[in-house]
């Protein structure tokens, strides 16, 4: 299910809101042979994760500023297991005319439960998954 509003502030700007519900309930493996009896024997409780993300822009003549926030909620019960997803985005750009220039910068991270080894030493280890993304696209416009 998702559902995205958008608010228009004249021709100046924009923000909108995206947010859906995914339903890992009827998820299956398609692991083969031996690995089938384990997933059996300890079943993934999910739930039903929310995802939102929002977003605004802002233009002054030809320059355009934008920024975000994501969240990801966890599809797990457990959430050391996988910790919910935090992120930002910001951004600035300029028209002109034909030719647009963007520059974009994303930020995410998530926590994790891992544990590396099954016998002895077993307890888990927290790693933190950080996601740093600059992109810098240029767009022309051509009339056939």
């Amino acid at each position: 299910m998702d559902r995205k509003p958008c608010l228009y502030f004249g021709q100046s700007g924009l923000l909108s809101v995206d947010y859906s519900i995914r339903d890992y309930g009827n998820t299956n493996s398609a692991v083969n042979g031996d690995f089938r009896s384990i997933i059996t024997i300890f079943p993934i409780n999910w739930i039903l994760p929310v995802n939102c993300n929002v977003g605004a822009e802002y233009r002054i003549k030809k320059f355009s500023i934008r920024g975000g926030y994501r969240n990801e909620q966890s599809p797990y019960k457990n959430k050391q297991t996988m910790g919910d997803l935090n992120g930002f985005s910001g951004g600035f750009g300029y028209n002109f005319g034909k030719t647009k220039l963007d520059l974009a910068y994303n930020y995410w991270k998530r926590d994790y439960q891992q544990q590396f080894v099954v016998t002895g030493l077993t307890d888990a280890a927290t790693v933190t998954t950080k996601n740093n993304n600059v992109h810098s696209p240029c767009c022309s416009t051509c009339n056939l």
